[in-house]
């Protein structure tokens, strides 16, 4: 059976390859097909392919019990759009017994030790709510990391024989190239454990020990996308809703990765789906959240959907409100502009400090002064920061030349992180986001236009103004933060 299997997978693929469809390709090997029992399972899949939107789906839902190794591969085909090429892989990967055809169950559990291992890594991921996983090969074994609040910490180690054996069940699963350890590699993977449905995106480094494996948890994490959760200063909340109520214009969430600018635009994308009357398109890469009413696409650069080319295409669908991922080149930004200025609120996200930066960063993707100043209505720099555990934290003694550096009176209570088994010993549970709002007006649109950095920033720490330091700095005072975490990000 596994090697009519490998063939199935294979003719399918070659006939993909030439045009044929899925359909028509199922039929002609049921027909061409001796063996009674593979025709049974030729037919099952035949028949759910009638009804099933997918292939994945087709295979998932027909009797054969196909392994999650191989539906997983499967999906992952699909979704990069390499089905033809990716389906003579699988045949392959069946003939070599590097991914089983069929699910082989004891108990209601896989016998793969692999697959044991990476559902136990990632149950225990879900359950620390952890952002990363980081699967890092060392000389003697592979460390376990866990990103969590920002922080990586080991959690535990696997020898290095059962880390090179779920190396490659993660790539298998991925549908990467398992014969190329030397180059990166990069992947997606859908699928459920324990009735979680999750969706990772791997990258896969080649390390002097080994390939290093990155997973981000882009669901089945717990996230909020509530504005009143979110903002915890009133000010900043009323900025957001009238950021949201702008019919028209730019908008732009700044911030190193990991600072959740990512949740921020999501959440402006919840709050106005919720307003109703509106239709949200949005072009990413990756989809990290899909919310119900917004029509996300996938960017595929390898078929020729880039930011721009996405973005051309959603102006045609008829939209209110846009999102981008993320500004990544000139002519994605230039294209942003003129969705803008054709009546279009427009969110994206770019990877910089502050807001300053995110000036600087467009001006150094060529983007000529007079196109930021335009169109860009509003820019949103925000932080993480870490809350200290409750249970533990301890006063400290501020240091006199700190206090008065921070501007901190004699009367002001200080704490510090000490750790305890609340905190997994590190001091700090529970992150809060600090935000800077920075309006365009006409006086720093002008700035922007004469390209005067000096007095933009200027400008940007002027009274009027609240930095995400400020921000941070209050919340030392009301004690909920450290003066260590604030001096970590902001020094």
């Amino acid at each position: 059976m596994k090697e009519q299997t490998s063939t199935f997978f294979r003719q399918i693929g070659r006939a993909f390859a030439c045009g044929v469809p899925l359909l028509k390709s199922l039929e002609t090997i049921y027909l061409e097909s001796e063996d009674k029992k593979f025709k049974e399972l030729v037919l099952d899949v035949l028949e759910c392919m009638q009804v099933e939107p997918s292939f994945y789906l087709s295979l998932k839902n027909s009797s054969a019990n196909f392994s999650p190794s191989l539906l997983g591969m499967v999906q992952a085909c699909e979704d990069n759009a390499r089905l033809d090429s990716g389906l003579e892989d699988i045949a392959k990967a069946i003939e070599e017994n590097i991914v089983p055809a069929f699910f082989n169950m004891k108990d209601g559990k896989p016998l793969d030790n692999e697959t044991v291992t990476f559902e136990n890594i990632l149950l225990m991921a879900v359950e620390k709510n952890a952002s990363d996983i980081h699967i890092l090969p060392q000389n003697k074994n592979y460390q376990i990391k866990f990103r969590i609040s920002d922080r990586l910490d080991n959690f535990y180690s696997i020898s290095k024989d059962e880390g090179l054996f779920l190396t490659n069940k993660i790539k298998e699963i991925s549908c990467l190239r398992l014969d190329i350890n030397n180059l990166p590699q990069d992947g997606r993977i859908r699928l459920k454990v324990k009735d979680k449905s999750l969706d990772l995106r791997l990258a896969v480094l080649p390390t002097v020990l080994g390939e290093k494996l990155t997973l981000r948890v882009l669901s089945g994490r717990h996230i909020v996308l509530n504005p009143e959760q979110i903002f915890t200063s009133k000010k900043d909340l009323q900025k957001f809703q009238e950021l949201i109520s702008t019919p028209f214009g730019m908008v732009l969430f700044c911030g190193p990765t990991g600072s959740g600018k990512t949740t921020t635009a999501y959440t402006a994308l919840h709050s106005l789906i919720n307003k109703g009357g509106l239709s949200i398109a949005s072009i990413e890469d990756p989809v990290e959240y899909v919310i119900e009413g917004v029509s996300h696409t996938q960017v595929r650069s390898n078929i020729g959907l880039t930011y721009s080319a996405g973005l051309r295409s959603i102006l045609r669908s008829d939209p209110d409100v846009v999102y981008v991922g993320e500004v990544c080149d000139e002519d994605t930004f230039l294209m942003m502009n003129k969705t803008a200025l054709t009546g279009h609120l427009v969110l994206s996200t770019m990877h910089t400090t502050d807001c300053l930066s995110t000036i600087e960063k467009l001006m150094e993707l060529g983007v000529e002064p007079f196109n930021i100043a335009t169109a860009l209505s509003t820019l949103v720099s925000q932080r993480l920061v870490r809350k200290l555990c409750f249970e533990c934290k301890e006063e400290e003694q501020l240091a006199k030349s700190i206090a008065e550096k921070l501007n901190f009176s004699g009367d002001i209570k200080t704490y510090r992180a000490k750790g305890c088994d609340e905190c997994n010993h590190t001091g700090y549970k529970g992150r809060v986001a600090v935000y800077e709002f920075l309006k365009i007006t006409k006086e720093l649109k002008d700035l922007i236009r004469e390209k005067n950095l000096s007095k933009i920033e200027e400008y940007i720490n002027g009274p009027d103004h609240e930095t995400m330091l400020n921000q941070t700095l209050n919340l030392v005072r009301e004690e909920i933060t450290s003066v260590e975490e604030t001096m970590r990000i902001f020094s």
